[in-house]
């Protein structure tokens, strides 16, 4: 059988298909959590994300290769497993004592503040393509698999990202950047892990936790902005049964055959909004407070963003829409079978939570 079969007989419970797609991707899974920072703990990362790959088989939608799906999920494991270690210690210096070695001299702290500074003011799709294409080493043809861009997008995005972590940095760290050797240096690798475990990306939203500074003013109104155009409700679309009938619903960012990378809902006079989208990089967030994990549903997930936040869009370009960046109040962002749904103009979690849980 090719994957496709395989992937099809795995979910009318073939335990043997899935085992045969198992066997095929876990070296790739293994190295994934590895390169993220797993270390000795590495398969029992891969055997987690492999246990709910298995149990979320049905959410599996193929608009992306199976491995890419996988390893989305193995990252998301090794991200649970660097939260579960930042309270129980150094995992660093514990994996070099199991390994009998010492651990590696971290970055005079100097450079590291500087590498820190430079790496926190790139854009989220350029920390992402430095990530898969340096941290987690794949090719190009893999990040833009992963990543859902065209392969030149791929290419071009990398050098640009590059060339602005090179200007941000400066002389100082010119040898580190140098042939993109900052984030393959064990030392400074660590210093960009922990960068990035300030990211939470969830459903195409990407949460910065800890931005710097403090959001001015007050959220702005939850109305469509002039990027946006009223259409009526796509038969994809579920709408939460809780707000009632849209008063009006808006597209955001149509393809060449009219399909809005975005639908906008709207309720209680144009207060309350929804957005719907299909889970590929849309939105990013810029957090000043806390980000707290909440459960809608059995094996979905959702994030709660109780307080202000800047709120930015980009295209199908990947270029930023100013005229849909704006301050947003607390925010609901859920993920249910490859859709998200950002619910924001709501009272407060549990209220948002209500709303979400009843989308049939």
């Amino acid at each position: 059988m090719d994957e496709t079969e395989r992937i099809a007989a795995a979910r009318r419970g073939d335990e043997a298909a899935f085992e045969d797609l198992v066997r095929e991707h876990r070296p790739a899974a293994r190295r994934c959590a590895e390169l993220l920072g797993a270390g000795t703990e590495a398969e029992d990362v891969v055997q987690d994300a492999l246990v709910k790959a298995y149990r979320k088989l049905g959410t599996y939608r193929g608009d992306a290769g199976f491995r890419s799906w996988l390893l989305a999920i193995v990252a998301n494991e090794t991200r649970n497993l660097h939260r579960s270690r930042s309270r129980r210690g150094a995992a660093h210096a514990r994996q070099a004592a199991l390994a009998g070695r010492p651990p590696e001299e971290p970055l005079p702290a100097e450079d590291r503040e500087l590498l820190l500074t430079a790496i926190r003011g790139l854009s989220a799709p350029d920390r992402d393509v430095l990530t898969y294409r340096y941290l987690l080493d794949h090719s190009e043809s893999e990040t833009a698999e992963l990543l859902g861009w065209p392969k030149g997008t791929v290419k071009s995005r990398t050098s640009r990202a590059l060339d602005r972590l090179r200007g941000r940095l400066g002389i100082a760290l010119a040898l580190l950047v140098a042939a993109a050797v900052v984030l393959a240096v064990p030392p400074a690798r660590r210093v960009v892990a922990d960068v990035f475990e300030r990211i939470i990306r969830i459903g195409g939203v990407v949460v910065h936790r800890g931005a710097p500074g403090q959001p001015s003013g007050s959220p702005g109104p939850v109305s469509a902005s002039p990027s946006e155009s009223p259409m009526a409700v796509p038969p994809w679309v579920a709408t939460p049964a809780a707000l009632g009938t849209p008063e009006r619903a808006v597209a955001l960012d149509p393809d060449a055959q009219g399909r809005p990378r975005v639908v906008s809902l709207f309720y209680r006079g144009g207060t309350v909004r929804v957005d719907v989208f299909d889970g590929r990089g849309v939105f990013e967030k810029h957090v000043y407070g806390q980000a707290q994990r909440v459960a809608v549903r059995e094996l979905d997930d959702a994030l709660w963003l109780p307080g202000p936040h800047d709120l930015l869009y980009f295209d199908r370009a990947m270029t930023q829409r100013t005229g849909v960046a704006r301050l947003a109040g607390p925010t609901l962002i859920w993920v249910r079978s490859g859709i998200t749904y950002r619910l924001e103009g709501v009272g407060g979690r549990d209220e948002a939570l209500a709303i979400l849980r009843s989308v049939p």
